[in-house]
């Protein structure tokens, strides 16, 4: 009976020293704050130019919340083969650093997505993902 205290009490000693040097060893994961919305900006800008989306479909407006508050809202045009969840996913890694949620919403029967860049509670960005359809030709060449 006591050699089992004696075993227990070891393995209890020895679990204490492991997690003590673990939390000394292990680096903590780095979170940045978010201190200038020019540091979203160029992440935004950053990960629109990896995806290879063209300038030329891409327009930023600003939505008046109230009067001391705007969000910027990123309009971009996606060809159809475009992966809109692929590009949720990679912003979405980028943006893990300063602690932002991007829930994206998928609008249906068009496949548009809006992913909404939430910080404390507050959404400071919306980005719409819309597929630019071609239009079927109506000529008749008969």
């Amino acid at each position: 009976m006591k050699q089992g205290k004696y075993l227990l009490t070891s393995l209890l000693i020895a679990a204490c020293i492991l997690a003590t040097v673990l939390f000394f060893t292990i680096a903590p994961t780095a979170t940045y704050t978010l201190s200038d919305l020019e540091d979203l900006n160029s992440t935004l800008d950053i990960a629109i130019e990896a995806a290879g989306l063209p300038l030329s479909e891409f327009k930023k407006t600003h939505l008046e919340i109230d009067s001391t508050f705007s969000r910027s809202v990123y309009e971009i045009k996606v060809p159809p083969s475009f992966s809109k969840t692929s590009f949720h996913l990679a912003l979405n890694h980028q943006l893990q650093i300063y602690n932002i949620d991007s829930p994206a919403k998928v609008l249906f029967p068009e496949e548009n997505m809006h992913i909404h860049l939430i910080y404390n509670g507050t959404i400071f960005r919306t980005i719409r993902l819309t597929t630019n359809r071609i239009p079927k030709n109506t000529e008749d060449n008969g």
